[in-house]
């Protein structure tokens, strides 16, 4: 899935030159679909699937899945997981009320 030559506007297309993405274009009557998997340059993966109707044309889909993809590695990037943890306090060891 990662020589995959269609779809190089939609999950593809708003990706770092360090991204990986292995994926599976679709396309039906107004429909576009792209599947696959994103890995960035720290080995992470994410599995995504994304579907559009509508949008007019086919660039707009192609667009709007490239938009879409892009929001999720950004939401799921390196900078976002340092947050994404279960400690609650201050480095000092401090508790913080998580009210």
């Amino acid at each position: 899935m990662e020589r995959c030559r269609t779809g190089v506007h939609r999950i593809r297309g708003m990706m770092p030159e360090d991204v990986t993405v292995a994926h599976k274009t679709g396309t039906l009557n107004n429909t576009s679909s792209d599947i696959g998997i994103i890995t960035g340059p720290d080995g992470h993966a994410i599995a995504v699937a994304i579907y559009v109707t509508g949008q007019g044309t086919h660039a707009n889909r192609d667009a709007r899945i490239a938009t879409v993809a892009r929001a999720i590695y950004d939401g799921f990037g390196e900078s976002a997981r340092q947050y994404a943890n279960a400690r609650y306090g201050s480095s000092a060891g401090t508790a913080v009320s998580a009210n």
